[in-house]
């Protein structure tokens, strides 16, 4: 709860700062387990360019029984809005489905725009355009899962994961759709986030690995593993070099 320090959600990039977006996905028959969540992490870095913190400045829970072309709009869709750096989703089981679709081109209804295909930059799948841009890291979790735990508890403990304020305006007009979309709703998904959060039991395995299991099976923890898939990302990938004229400086946390 000390996390949650900031005061309003981020509905667009700034035009400065490196934006992630991260997906947890979910396909099923069952419409009550079938809700993928988006959150987007804004990453803030010192003078020397060393990651001191991570916002999550918005997190999108996705209608039920999207099919996988239309979770691929949605993605491409919250990408282009913050200028994102990099999509990271959760490629394990169904999210192979979406993978493959983020690969094609897409047709937004909304905009009549046309959304071009991704390349991934961390497997050797061929997307329809050779010259894709190469934005998506496909994640797969088995074998990591313990480092990913642990860098979550590390980002939490550290202070350095920063959360959007509880909403304490209990006056606001349900007819002011605009206001409640964009100012109401991402707290309240922060609010579902920090329940998942609770919902959760720390399970040790063999060999000092970790694992996470539900409480109850009646909380989701999509909002959960979208937010943690892309810290890990975040801290892996984008926490360890400057480049600096003559040399590369290493940055150790």
């Amino acid at each position: 709860m000390d996390l949650r320090v900031l005061t309003t959600p981020e509905l667009k990039g700034d035009g400065k700062s490196d934006y992630y977006v991260s997906m947890d996905v979910s396909r099923s028959n069952k419409s009550s387990n079938n809700q993928s969540s988006i959150s987007i992490l804004k990453a803030k870095r010192n003078k020397e360019d060393r990651l001191i913190s991570v916002q999550l400045v918005n997190l999108i829970n996705l209608p039920n029984g999207l099919n996988f072309t239309s979770q691929a709009i949605e993605l491409k869709r919250v990408y282009k809005m913050y200028d994102a750096k990099i999509a990271i989703i959760d490629a394990n089981g169904v999210g192979q489905g979406l993978k493959d679709e983020l690969l094609k081109e897409q047709f937004d209804p909304q905009s009549s725009d046309i959304l071009e295909c991704w390349d991934t930059i961390n497997t050797e799948d061929e997307p329809d355009d050779k010259t894709a841009k190469k934005c998506l890291y496909a994640l797969q979790s088995q074998g990591i899962n313990t480092e990913i735990i642990v860098n979550f508890i590390d980002m939490v403990e550290s202070g350095k994961l920063q959360l959007l304020e509880k909403n304490q305006t209990n006056n606001y007009d349900l007819n002011d759709k605009d206001y409640v979309k964009n100012i109401v709703l991402p707290s309240i998904q922060t609010d579902f986030l920090i329940e998942e959060v609770a919902n959760l039991k720390l399970k040790h395995l063999q060999a000092g690995r970790l694992t996470v299991e539900q409480v109850t099976k009646r909380v989701d923890k999509d909002r959960y593993s979208a937010t943690v898939y892309g810290l890990w990302y975040i801290k892996t990938f984008e926490d360890k070099v400057k480049k600096d004229g003559r040399k590369l400086i290493f940055l150790y946390s």
